[in-house]
């Protein structure tokens, strides 16, 4: 019933957060025509000239007067319609935040939403309405907000009236008579649909007498999920004038970096199926920078541009397709190859491919994609952390940690880097307090998680520097230090990690998905080899060890308990796992390393520099013996199927004829494995 190839279609800029520079907004009115909008409806929360009884309210950094009417001024150029949005009703946290109106208050201690039986509440809505008029002479139309006015009826006032002519009617006589003032002023009122979605016809009815334009938000997967049924018939019914309300950025997460393009072009298809059923005015495509006026800050205009553009192209041609997408790819200047859902590796190399897109704020864009590729690493390496690091399992794998702590230090190299192109990029499309909280909210958070998992890292290695068992991880352990202030026991690692953001923030370089030293792999990659071991009996090929040739030398107790406490006190920091799980001889239950919680390397069956050797084929090789130097004066052995294989610093003393040791070279200390450092 409405050809979207027609009709209005309205851009939302929200000046809640990150507020962009007169001239960024400026330049943008040519682009928004360019890419089929016909007008703007501009949120300017409290970044306009509010004078009188307003002026507490007005930002520090507010647009001047002169300022805004540059901005309408080149969307007139640009034959755009402005329309200001303001709120009167909830959401009215820029004004109620301030102790001059804190008794208009719905909730003493919630400044969201007016009461509207409150001395002054329609006074205080009147002159907004009227403040921002003046700043738009001429607009013929003004959506006064009138959304979420959660607490509404909480107040005791508006209690007593809710209960005596009901919560319609104690929203329909605020929000009425806004929209009457408005009409005195000979503008049409906007207002958002959900506080009526649910009223019957007569009381919509009385929204129509004040020709009021009713905006239904939507920006799910799918429109309908966010309407009760009978919504569309009772509005159809009352006679209202119907707009539509998608989103292009800002509705997704409250903190994002990265705008998920797929999601919001699905919520557009979604809206063309929808058209084809109501009657529509046109769809405002909203562009959220915050979720509220004290929320974390969205997605950055520039970083939301392409999805706009692209939704746009959604709405003029009735569906998505991928040509449609490489064409307005194409348009921005974007590389073709760069999907809707990107990978950490296809956002990193857009970044490092040095190429900016050709709308405003392009180079902002890409070092955001930047941005999101790191994080989507370090968030695999953070979900690692929780699924091979104490205390969320118990199985230790040093050589994992040394990979995660290597790669949470790139990233914070990266972040670092990604920090001062910013910026420069900012330059012109950022405001100094803007690139400010972006660089907190955005950078900042990136870098802390970085320094937090390296830390982690460090300390599981530090705990568990003799041979890796699940015993070592006792119940209620702390598997690493947890002070959140860096004191001094992080203070090498601090300086340690400086040198590697320096290093590589001076070369611009920064983790690729992907790239890495050699031998880094995915947690997954990492863990396949252990994926045959048998939990039933802790074995993965059924081997059991022999009865014990001996007794250890030094070991008051050479039960298998005994002993394994002895290699462990002994070993090198090693960080092996294996597939085999070998059982100790001697116990009448038998228990078997995997019983005791031990998880060796499957090259080698060794314990530091020494070994406990599985019997097996002989393989022909010659033996070879330790290069680790002579043994320690607190050297030590264990018992072995195959005689005295010592725990302390000396060569293996024990092997099964004709047999071979692997790895017997490596050796604690000296042992070439990556280490954290």
């Amino acid at each position: 019933m409405t050809d979207l190839g027609r009709c209005d279609l309205i851009v939302h800029l929200d000046m809640k957060g990150a507020p962009p520079p007169c001239s960024y907004l400026v330049e943008l009115m040519s682009h928004f025509a360019a890419w089929g909008a016909t007008g703007v409806l501009i949120e300017w929360e409290d970044m306009l000239p509010f004078e009188g009884p307003l002026e507490v309210v007005r930002h520090p950094e507010a647009y001047t007067k002169e300022e805004v009417g540059r901005v309408l001024a080149a969307a007139k150029r640009s034959g755009l319609s402005v329309i200001p949005l303001v709120q009167t009703f909830g959401h009215l946290e820029f004004v109620l935040k301030h102790a001059r109106f804190g008794s208009m208050r719905e909730e003493r201690d919630n400044y969201m939403d007016l009461c509207p039986e409150s001395d002054g509440a329609r006074a205080l809505a009147f002159e907004l309405v009227h403040q921002v008029a003046a700043l738009h002479p001429g607009c013929p139309r003004l959506h006064i907000g009138c959304d979420e006015v959660f607490s509404l009826g909480t107040h005791a006032l508006s209690r007593a009236k809710a209960a005596s002519a009901g919560e319609a009617r104690l929203f329909l006589d605020h929000a009425g008579a806004v929209m009457n003032e408005c009409a005195r002023l000979g503008i049409v009122p906007l207002l958002w649909h959900d506080m009526m979605a649910r009223f019957d016809v007569d009381a919509l009815r009385q929204v129509a007498k004040s020709r009021a334009e009713v905006v239904v938000w939507s920006y799910g997967l799918d429109v309908e999920d966010a309407v009760p049924a009978g919504m569309w018939s009772r509005f159809r019914e009352a006679g209202l004038r119907v707009w539509g309300a998608s989103a292009f950025k800002g509705a997704s997460q409250p903190d994002a970096v990265w705008v998920p393009a797929a999601r919001h072009v699905t919520n557009h298809q979604s809206w063309v199926a929808r058209a084809s059923q109501t009657s529509l005015q046109g769809v405002i495509l909203t562009g959220w920078a915050r979720f509220n006026h004290t929320a974390a800050l969205c997605e950055t205009l520039p970083a939301g541009l392409p999805s706009l553009a692209l939704c746009m192209g959604v709405l003029r041609n009735g569906g998505y397709s991928d040509g449609l997408r490489r064409r307005v790819w194409a348009a921005l200047g974007l590389p073709e190859s760069l999907p809707l859902v990107p990978s950490a590796g296809e956002l990193s190399g857009f970044h490092e491919s040095g190429a900016d897109p050709a709308f405003p704020g392009g180079a902002v864009f890409r070092v955001l994609a930047g941005l999101e590729g790191t994080r989507l690493q370090l968030a695999r390496t953070m979900e690692n952390r929780r699924l091979f690091c104490p205390p969320y399992t118990h199985r230790l794998s040093p050589p994992l940690w040394r990979r995660m702590g290597w790669h949470a230090r790139s990233a914070r190299a990266a972040v670092e880097a990604m920090r001062r192109q910013l910026t420069l990029a900012a330059v012109g499309v950022l405001t100094p307090a803007g690139l400010a909280e972006v660089l907190g909210a955005k950078f900042a958070t990136l870098t802390q998680q970085a320094a937090d998992v390296s830390r982690d890292m460090r300390g599981l290695l530090q705990q568990h520097s003799g041979l890796v068992g699940m015993h070592d991880v006792g119940a209620g352990r702390a598997a690493a230090p947890q002070d959140d202030d860096h004191d001094d026991d992080d203070e090498d690692e601090e300086e340690e990690d400086d040198d590697v953001v320096d290093g590589l923030a001076r070369s611009g370089a920064g983790p690729r998905a992907g790239a890495g030293r050699p031998g880094v792999g995915t947690a997954d990659e990492d863990e396949d080899e252990d994926a045959d071991v048998d939990p039933a009996n802790g074995s993965a090929g059924g081997w059991r060890g022999g009865s014990a040739g001996g007794r250890a030398a030094e070991a008051p107790d050479a039960s298998p308990r005994a002993v394994l406490a002895a290699v462990v006190g002994k070993a090198s920091g090693l960080g092996l796992r294996s597939r085999r799980a070998a059982s100790l001889p001697g116990s009448a239950s038998s228990e078997s390393f995997e019983a005791q919680h031990l998880m060796l390397d499957p090259r080698w069956f060794l314990l530091g520099a020494r070994a406990v050797v599985p019997p097996r084929q002989s393989s022909g090789f010659a033996e070879q013996s330790s290069a680790s130097g002579a043994s320690s004066a607190d050297d030590t052995s264990a018992p072995s199927a195959f005689g005295t294989v010592p725990l302390g610093g000396g060569t293996l003393a024990g092997q099964a004829p004709g047999g071979l040791v692997e790895g017997a070279a490596l050796g604690g200390a000296n042992s070439d494995l990556p280490s954290m450092d």
